[in-house]
Order: structure tokens, then sequence, then C-alpha cells
């Protein structure tokens, strides 16, 4: 068995809409599609799935954390056994044949790289593989399949390789799909972006906390229902701007000149524009700034938009005191790319931030409270915590 770890691209579409998974005791017990959900109901012992045919399924809530997966259409109406066909597959004359029907197939070369992917139900696809070794995915499933020479393979049983989580494909409401988690805790109601969420889970003093997949947390006091839905739910006429917040906002290590001391950024986006708010890791010499809606350039948004993994940061912060400001979008990649408000563009090698494993990023949980304020705390490299409050301006 050759074991290897590539990035496995799965999306979502009429044929394999967005499913709430449920995990207890991290063992996945039930899926639920999203499309047929008309609300999640939380208590002090259970956490209660409510669909639209009226059908009622109950996770305890200790040990239950749920995720969201694509998958196939009509699947999960109830709790069911969840039992995954074992498939097997072959390579020869330019078609990958399927022992059984599969759905959603994606071929990568052991390097990672994305060879080719088809969405729908298939038991054979036209593929062009050169020799060599691929992974071909289905179902959720693995297979690791060697073609020589001749441009034919053995068969390969599935699962021979572990992949590592699935990053799903997001799209938007013009596909028709139920895209979006609308939240109403406190006073307000916000959007997320399903594809953007790692798991969440309920607490007994009714919070609901989850987790993006940028590493940033999110903690949600009163909570009162959720839904998902094809739109967000309009912008608040004043307040933060959430979505954007948690996707792009937290805690960075900012760029700093020679011989200063790391300094730690925190950001949050408002309606009106940004806040941001660095700290030297001591703790000292802590500055603050807005950057105006009138002064934030397009170019930071779109670029951190097609850049997964982006996080407003600033440049040079630690000299805020001297006048130099560059709030930017840093673009984590092999060279962080620093778009600037003006829309110039600059860039740094990874190993500014060898000290921190190469990544300016450090995971944020961010607390929304009932007052519209919010609480971001990290910690840094030694460990020490640290902790800002946005007040709504």
């Amino acid at each position: 068995m050759l074991l290897i770890t590539v990035t496995v691209v799965n999306a979502q579409d009429d044929q394999n809409p967005w499913h709430l998974i449920a995990f207890e005791n991290e063992e996945e017990v039930a899926f639920y599609n999203a499309e047929m959900i008309s609300g999640i109901e939380a208590t002090a012992q259970s956490v209660t799935v409510v669909l639209d045919n009226g059908k009622e399924f109950s996770h305890p809530l200790a040990t239950t954390t749920f995720g969201f997966d694509p998958r196939r259409e009509g699947t999960a109406t109830t709790n069911e056994n969840i039992t995954v066909p074992q498939w097997n597959v072959h390579y020869d004359n330019g078609r990958l044949h399927f022992s059984e029907p599969v759905n959603g197939v994606a071929v990568f070369a052991v390097t990672g790289t994305l060879v080719a992917q088809f969405a729908g139900i298939f038991t054979e696809v036209s593929v062009d593989l050169s020799s060599g070794i691929y992974i071909v995915q289905a179902d959720g499933k693995s297979a690791k399949l060697a073609v020589g020479a001749s441009g034919n393979s053995g068969t390969a049983v599935q699962p021979a390789v572990e992949t590592s989580t699935p990053v799903p494909i997001g799209l938007r409401s013009a596909t028709g799909i139920k895209v979006y988690w609308n939240i109403t805790a406190s006073n307000s109601t916000m959007s997320v972006e399903i594809p953007n969420v790692q798991k969440f889970y309920f607490t007994a003093d009714n919070s609901i906390v989850f987790t993006l997949k940028n590493g940033n947390t999110v903690e949600l006091k009163d909570y009162k229902s959720l839904s998902f839905a094809t739109d967000p739910v309009p912008a608040p006429i004043s307040g933060w701007d959430l979505e954007r917040t948690l996707q792009y906002g937290g805690c960075t290590y900012a760029m700093r000149f020679s011989g200063v001391q790391h300094t730690i950024v925190f950001a949050a986006v408002h309606k009106d524009g940004i806040a941001f708010r660095s700290t030297f890791i001591d703790g000292t010499d802590p500055r603050y700034q807005w950057v105006s809606n009138a002064n934030v350039n397009s170019a930071m948004w779109n670029a951190a938009k097609a850049n997964p993994g982006s996080r407003l940061s600033a440049f040079g912060s630690v000299a805020w005191g001297y006048g130099i400001t560059y709030p930017t979008v840093m673009l984590t990649s092999h060279i962080i790319a620093l778009v600037r408000v003006t829309g110039e563009e600059s860039g740094s090698n990874i190993d500014t931030w060898a000290f921190n494993g190469k990544t300016n990023l450090i995971p944020t949980v961010t607390v929304i409270n009932s007052d519209d304020s919010l609480t971001m705390s990290c910690k840094d490299i030694n460990g020490k915590d640290h902790t800002h409050t946005f007040v709504n301006p």
C-alpha cells in the first residue's frame, strides 16, 4: 500500500448539493441534504436537525460536531446507514473504467496536480494519461493507479491512498444551489459561505462556534436559529462587514523593518472601512489606524478573493509612529504579495516568516458580542495571549 497525501477538489452542483455531516465523538453518524434542512435547534442537552418534510433528528450536544460536504442528490433525507460501495478502476485505450457507477471523478498526478475532473455519475470517462502513477478519486474514495508505457494499467482497488480533506469549490447563487449559511444570534443575522467552513458545534451556554478553513474560529453568542440559502442576507445598515472580517480579518505578523521586533496586527472590516490594531509581541507600543472605504482600492478585495488564504495586515506597521503606513492584503503563497490600498503591489519571500513556519497567518478566535463589538484573541510564537476588542465606530 502506497500512502500519499494529495489535495482533492470536490465541487458541489445540482447533482451534488451541500450536505450537513454530523459527527459524534469524531465518528460520522449521519448526513443531511442542506436543500432540505429547515432549521437546527439547540438545547443544553441536544442539537436537533429539522427537515422540511417534518422529520427531526437529534444528536447529543456535548459530543457532536458538524461539517459540510457536497454529496449525491437525494441522500441523507433521514439518518441512514452510511455505506459507500467499493469500486475498482483500470485504464486502457484512453479511458478509465470503473467496476460500478461512481459520482464525481478526479484524477491527480502523484505531485497533487489535477489532471482531469468530471462532475456527474460515470462508469467510464475519457482521459489521456501518459505512463506514470496517478491518484483516482470518486465517491470520496481514492486509489493509486499505475499506467504503463503501453497506455494500459492493472486494476486499482480503492481505498489504497489516504487523501487530505477535500477543498470545495464555491458556486454562487446563479447555480440555484444553497451555498450560504445564514446564522441569527444576538440581535443580527450574518452570512457565511459554506465552502469556507471547516466545522462547527454548539455550547451549553447557547453559543455557536465555527472554524473556517483559513484557521480562524468564530463564536456567536445567544444563538437563535440558522438557515441555508442561495443568497446571503442583506448587508447590515450599520456595523461590521462580518463576512469579510471572518474571511480576511484576524491576526497576522506584519511586515517589519530590520532590527524591529515582531509585530502582531489585528484587522476587522467595517461597512465604512478597515480597522487595524498593532502591538509588539511584548505588548508595548500599540497602534491603531482606521482606513476609510474612500481610501481602499478594489485591487485589495479582488486579490484576496482570487487567493484563498489571504489575510488583511499591514506593511511597515511598526513604523506607524513615523507616519509610514501601508495597509495591505497579504497573499499567502510561495511569495507573499502585498496589495496596498493604492493598488500598488510588492512582495517578500515567505522566508520572512521563517520563525512562524513561513506564514504570516496566526489562528484567531473572534467573539461577536451582543453590543456589536468584536473581540479577537490569538497566541504568538511564544505562547503569549494577545486580545483586542474593536468597538463599532
